[in-house]
This record gives structure tokens, sequence and C-alpha cells, in this order.
């Protein structure tokens, strides 16, 4: 969505007689304010595929080496808004001592739902950023995350296994239901300044990434985009956007997928109201090449750290 200069009125005339026009503030071109800061945000679908969990050593890989200059925050935000699964594993099925019954939840923390110091208001708070992700496939544990925040940063001990245990805790469940708000959600005033409190800086770029099995339906894509662009003042020179979602019939340069292709194409259109943008197939063998590609942009807006 482009951002063009203003018009004025006009202003008067020049020494020729003719009007001068007030065109208000050219646009701004040619990178953004950013100097050597960058914030990631995940947002997962928490049924997503075995692609997500093997792209994972090439996420951290791409933050590592190639933002190997810039100061990372990053957070992986929980869709659900609901801790562990209360379906499968309610507390009163659960044994203080032991796992959750149900087949493939032997390893289920039901300790957590019984000890009252384990869990806070931010664990079941949708738009929150993991640290204790708990379900099918999680890790089931606290993931390591410095206390007092729910994001890590580049200099968090053992990033690259934080990080694997936050990314594989997103796909432990439901969540789909309202998962095109959950970014907005996550960087919207209340919850950066409570729950995810120092996540968002000011002057840092924000590289923003949904991935889902799913396509939404496309009737409110523009206000997902509008809640993001609203956390940086709408400059767009500020975000980066990445969806990795199924194909639609518009999908180009390639269709990955086998079978027919769906008609929702909501994550498709989100995308497109950022001018700095990647589009992603879920039927990619792996998903890192999309992510170094969306980093790459993220590089080229944003300076590298001084030095």
């Amino acid at each position: 969505m482009g951002m063009g200069a203003s018009a004025g009125a006009d202003t008067g005339l020049d020494s020729t007689g003719a009007p001068v026009v007030d065109v208000g503030t050219p646009p701004v071109t040619g990178g953004s304010a950013c100097v050597g800061k960058i914030d990631i945000i995940f947002v997962a679908n928490r049924v997503d595929g075995q692609n997500l969990l093997e792209s994972i050593p090439e996420f951290t890989a791409t933050m590592m080496d190639q933002l190997s200059e810039y100061d990372l925050h990053v957070m992986v935000v929980d869709p659900d808004g609901e801790w562990g699964d209360s379906l499968i594993c309610p507390k009163n099925k659960c044994p203080a001592d032991g796992g959750c019954p149900a087949e493939g939840y032997e390893s289920f923390p039901c300790w957590a739902l019984h000890d009252e110091d384990a869990l806070d208001k931010c664990d079941n708070t949708r738009g929150a950023g993991l640290v204790f992700p708990a379900g099918y496939e999680a890790a089931n544990k606290p993931c390591g995350v410095p206390p007092g925040q729910r994001f890590i940063s580049r200099d968090s001990p053992a990033f690259g296994e934080v990080f694997e245990c936050l990314l594989r805790g997103s796909r432990s469940g439901g969540g789909h239901t309202q998962f095109g708000r959950t970014m907005g959600r996550a960087l919207a005033f209340d919850l950066q300044h409570g729950c995810n409190s120092g996540f968002l800086r000011e002057d840092a770029l924000l590289l923003s990434v949904m991935i889902s099995e799913h396509n939404f339906d496309d009737t409110s894509p523009g206000e997902w985009a509008e809640d993001v662009l609203e956390a940086k003042d709408h400059d767009q020179n500020m975000v980066v956007a990445l969806a990795i979602t199924t194909e639609w019939q518009g999908y180009e340069p390639k269709v990955l997928c086998d079978g027919g292709l769906p008609t929702r194409k909501g994550m498709n259109k989100w995308v497109q109201y950022f001018e700095n943008s990647v589009l992603g197939s879920r039927c990619a063998p792996t998903y890192g090449p999309f992510f170094a590609e969306a980093a790459k942009l993220a590089a080229d807006l944003c300076e590298p750290i001084p030095r």
C-alpha cells in the first residue's frame, strides 16, 4: 500500500506569476529509521505439519548468521489463549504426579495444573509470548525464557534450543479461529505494556511471520494488517511480513501442493498490504528459504549495528 505525498493548497504566486502549490512532505525513500535492531514475531498454527518442525534449524541459522549484525528480539506467540489442552487434559483428569492419560500426551505436565506457582495469567492470554508450551508433541516444560519476559534476545543463553522449544510448542493444539488477529493482539498496547512488555522497540524493524496449513477467509486480512502497521505508526519501511500457508488458485510463481486448491486466501491477501513481504507455500519441503528471503528484506531496510 503506497504512501504518497499529500496535496496542499496554493500558497501564492512566484516571481513569474505562476501559482506556488504546497504538495506536502515527499514520501520517504531509501530505507527506514531502523539501525541495528529487529524484532521478530512468530505466530504458527498449532496443527501445522512436519515441514515446520524441520525448518526450525534453518530459521535459527538465518537469525544467527544472516542477521548476526543485528540486536534481535524473538517472540513466539500463542494463538490459542489457553495453556495446554483443557479438552483432552483437564485438571480433573490430570494426576499431580503423572502425565495425561490421553494417547500421545504421556509427557503432558499435569503437575503444572496443580501447582499455583507454575502458571500465571499470561500463560492463558491469547497473543502473549510463549514460555511454557504444553500439549501434543510440545516440549511440555518451561523453555528457558529469561525470567520476567516472554521473548528471547540474541544474547539469551542457549538461544537455538530455547527457540526450537518455543516454536515446537506453537503447534500443540488448536487456535485457528482467531489466528489472523493474533499477530495484532500480541502487538496491541495493553499486551506491550503487560505480558509482552519489552519486546516491541520503537526504533526496531518488525519482522512478522505467520505460518499455517490453513488459509483463512479473506474478509478481514486488511484489518489484520492494520493491527500490525499501527504498532509501527504505519511506517511501511519498519515492517516486513512473511506468510507461509496453503496455496490458492492465484499462487505464483509455482504451485507446490498436489490436488485441488482452496478458494480461501486470507493470508495471501494479508501480505499484499505490506510493501515489504514474502509469500511462501506450506507445501515446500522446507520453509527456511522463505524466512531467509524475509530476513534479507529486513536487513536491506535496517542498517546493522554501528561498529
